[in-house]
Formats: structure tokens, C-alpha cells, sequence
């Protein structure tokens, strides 16, 4: 049976009804994205920061408080990797 992608909306839904939710009943200021280095989940913080106004803050690249990094900091990390690999 071929996967037509349908579970995978349903998540992503499912992800920003939360998303809306939770802002519309806390004082949420930004997104952790706490499993980068395990899920391809992470497009829905970009999504959601792009629908609902809320920045991601913070990049978990393991599973313990010091494994997180500014969201900033891991974006400046990733251009310099690249301008070194095209050197």
C-alpha cells in the first residue's frame, strides 16, 4: 500500500491546532524545537512561526537541557559549515 501522505497532514494539522491553541491560552513567546537531531518533524516550528507570529527560540540536539542551543546561533552554524564545504 502506498503512503499518500494523508497521516502526515493529519499531523501537521493536527501540530497547529495545538500550536493555536496553546498560544490563545498561554503567554507563549516562541518554539523549542527540542528533537532535531531525531525527527524530520521540525518543518512545523517554521510553520508555526510563519502562521502564528512565534519565533523558534531554541534547537535540541540531544536529549539533555545542555543539548540546547539559540535557534540563531544553530542557523549561523549551519552557513558557516556550508561557506567552509564550498571553499
Amino acid at each position: 500500500m502506498r503512503d499518500t501522505g494523508g497521516s502526515r497532514c493529519h499531523n501537521r494539522a493536527n501540530a497547529m491546532s495545538q500550536a493555536k491553541m496553546f498560544k490563545d491560552c498561554s503567554q507563549v513567546t516562541g518554539v523549542v524545537l527540542s528533537k532535531m537531531d531525531s525527527t524530520a518533524k521540525g518543518g512545523m516550528a517554521i510553520s508555526i512561526q510563519a502562521e502564528l507570529g512565534l519565533p523558534v527560540k531554541y534547537v535540541g540536539e540531544g536529549e539533555k537541557i545542555e543539548d540546547l542551543k539559540r535557534f540563531d546561533a544553530y542557523v549561523e552554524d549551519i552557513f558557516r559549515f556550508l561557506e567552509i564545504s564550498s571553499s
